[in-house]
């Protein structure tokens, strides 16, 4: 029984492999990677910001570690969940 090759392909049948599929200019594949890096950044300084002063936040609550520590999650499951709605507008 002869086996049948399948006809899906991902890429194009006349386009080199060795090529990208999708071509920007340079300055337009570097503005947005500057986009997503300042973004990252932003992110990173929040949690980072959040972590340090939550000693802080304590103190001048009166919450105990286990509501600080909520805190926190609740900070990080927001910027998760802001980030789905945001996503398809990029």
């Amino acid at each position: 029984m002869k086996q049948r090759e399948s006809n899906l392909s991902c890429a194009p049948a006349n386009r080199d492999a060795s090529q990208p599929e999708l071509k920007l200019p340079l300055w337009k594949a570097n503005f947005w990677f500057s986009v997503l890096w300042v973004t990252m950044f932003l992110d990173i300084m929040d949690r980072s910001i959040m972590a340090g002063v939550l000693p802080a936040i304590e103190k001048a609550f009166l919450l105990s570690d286990a509501q600080a520590g909520f805190g926190g999650s609740i900070m990080g499951l927001t910027i998760a969940l802001f980030s789905f709605p945001v996503a398809p507008s990029a």
